[in-house]
Order: structure tokens, then sequence, then C-alpha cells
């Protein structure tokens, strides 16, 4: 399946609102419930003003371009020469290696426009199999380092382990 990503814009905000309604990435976004309208088009707006996050959508290389997911890369506030990845995958389109493709998209983004960029970084729940295996596929390593997250779904702090992969120059 082939597949782009492309800038967010606001023309594409019910595709997008409509992937964080998906039961499994309220699971995996930790919250209890689908966003608020409202609330997350703000949320958007406020996004594409920020200097130091990049926010696509995953489309279809296809004649519908549909929304099959998204990509944050955050530029990192302290290390300018690391970008955090996060990304989700629709559940209609799971466990067909999108997510290992929108990885490999990421990583090409970054290498050929971001100045300076060494290094990526994610932070992964320990139970997310999945998003584990679609990074350490694309020669990421697993780090001695952790995040802690709180999920409301789960209603406790979830201890998220860090994936790193280093441009060779």
């Amino acid at each position: 399946m082939d597949i782009f990503i492309q800038k967010f814009e606001l023309n594409d905000f019910d595709a997008y609102y409509n992937l964080r309604c998906e039961k499994e990435n309220i699971y995996w976004t930790g919250y209890i419930s689908a966003p608020s309208r409202d609330t997350l088009k703000t949320w958007c707006i406020n996004q594409l003003k920020k200097e130091d996050r990049l926010f696509f959508l995953v489309k279809l290389n296809n004649p519908t371009h549909k929304v099959i997911g998204y990509l944050y890369l955050d530029i990192d506030e302290v290390n300018k020469d690391t970008v955090c990845i996060s990304l989700a995958v629709s559940s209609n389109y799971t466990g067909l290696g999108i997510g290992t493709k929108i990885i490999t998209l990421a990583m090409e983004y970054c290498k050929n426009n971001i100045k300076n960029i060494t290094n990526l970084e994610a932070f992964i729940m320990p139970h997310n199999i999945a998003s584990s295996k679609c990074f350490l596929k694309n020669n990421w390593f697993e780090v001695d380092e952790f995040k802690e997250f709180f999920s409301e779904i789960l209603n406790t702090t979830i201890t998220m382990k860090k994936y790193v992969y280093f441009f060779t120059k």
C-alpha cells in the first residue's frame, strides 16, 4: 500500500478528527473519550503556529488521498539536533505495514528538510508491541531511558520506553 505524508491543513480537519475519535486512538493517546471537536480544532490551529512542531497527515497515494494516519515531528527545545516522532495509524489500516512506512517517510523528511538533525527519538508504551516493532524494523534502538505519561483511560502513570535512531554522515 503506497502512502505519502502531507503537512496538515485545516481543510483536512474532519478526517483528522475522525482518526482521533477511533477507539484505538483514544486508548493509545491515553484519553477516556473522544476529543471535543471545538477543542481539538483550536488545538490544531495552535499547532500550525508552532515552529518546533511539524504536523502531517498520512494519506493513501491513490486518487482518493484518504487520510489513514497522522505524524508529529517535534524539534527538541534543548537539543536542537533531535526530533521526537509520534504517529498513529487508523484502526482500519493496522497490520499492513503502514506504521513502518510512516517512520521511513519521517526519517527521510527529517534527513532532507530539517537542518542539523543528527538523531531521532520516540517514546512508546511498553505494551504497544506493534509500534515497537515498527521502529525496530527501521533500525532504531531501544535504550535505557524512560518518560512518564499519565493515562486517563488506565488511570495510572505509564513509563514509556525510549527508542532512538542516529543519522550517519
